[in-house]
């Protein structure tokens, strides 16, 4: 894979990795998103190596709101409106805590609003 590298990471880089319990791609929406141990939603670019540790390439979204707030707010069911933060981040792959399902939610101001998968964590 020709993914974007970082200062510090190298080769050899992959574009899809399986896991036990499911399959993370950066080439396809259905699987290039998770939510990382800290809570933050990551979209990934690249698998790589930095030093001798396996990590994940792409970028941080910030959650900035409910989708709703009736009966409850939705961010209290993990479902939060989503934007892109602009700089690349590389992330050790053992901070990956569950895969998430993103949808746009309004393409002018770049949102989307991500969900948690119910069977995976």
């Amino acid at each position: 894979m020709n993914g974007p590298l970082l200062d510090g990471c190298r080769d050899p880089q992959y574009k899809k990795v399986s896991t036990k319990s499911c399959t993370l791609s950066c080439n396809t929406i259905a699987n290039k998103f998770v939510e990382l141990k800290n809570g933050d939603v990551f979209e990934i670019k690249n698998f790589c190596f930095n030093e001798n540790n396996f990590v994940m390439l792409g970028f941080v979204y910030d959650k900035i709101g409910d989708l709703f707030v009736k009966p409850c707010r939705s961010s209290e069911l993990d479902i939060n409106v989503i934007k892109p933060k602009i700089s690349l981040k590389c992330v050790p792959f053992n901070q990956f805590y569950r895969k998430l399902v993103v949808l746009r939610y309004n393409e002018s101001d770049k949102e989307y609003v991500s969900f948690p998968m119910l069977h995976f964590k």
